[in-house]
C-alpha cells in the first residue's frame, strides 16, 4: 500500500522464511506484522489502572501523549506485564 511506505518513510524490503507457509493470506499477514514491527519506536515501562487488566502479551496499543511523545500517538507491542502483590 503506497500510503504504508509513505508512513514508513521508504520502503523496507524484506525476505522472512515462509517456507512452511502454503496459504496466500496467511503469508499477506505474516508480511503485515513483519512491517508493523519496523514501526515501533522504543520501548516503554508503564503503570496502568485496573481497567486496563485485559492487555496480554502480544497486544498491539497505541498511546497518545501530550507529555511524553509532544502530542503524537506512537505504537508500542506489549512484550510482558506484571501485577503487585495488593493486585
Amino acid at each position: 500500500d503506497l500510503a504504508d511506505v509513505v508512513a514508513d518513510g521508504g520502503p523496507r524490503e524484506q525476505q522472512p522464511q515462509l517456507d512452511l507457509v502454503t496459504n496466500g493470506p496467511q503469508a499477506q499477514r505474516i508480511a503485515e506484522i513483519i512491517r508493523r514491527f519496523g514501526r515501533l519506536w522504543g520501548r516503554a515501562s508503564v503503570t496502568l489502572p485496573p481497567r486496563f487488566a485485559y492487555i496480554e502479551e502480544g497486544d498491539w496499543v497505541t498511546w497518545q501523549s501530550d507529555r511524553r511523545f509532544g502530542g503524537a500517538t506512537l505504537t508500542f507491542r506489549v512484550e510482558a506485564w506484571g501485577s503487585d502483590q495488593a493486585w
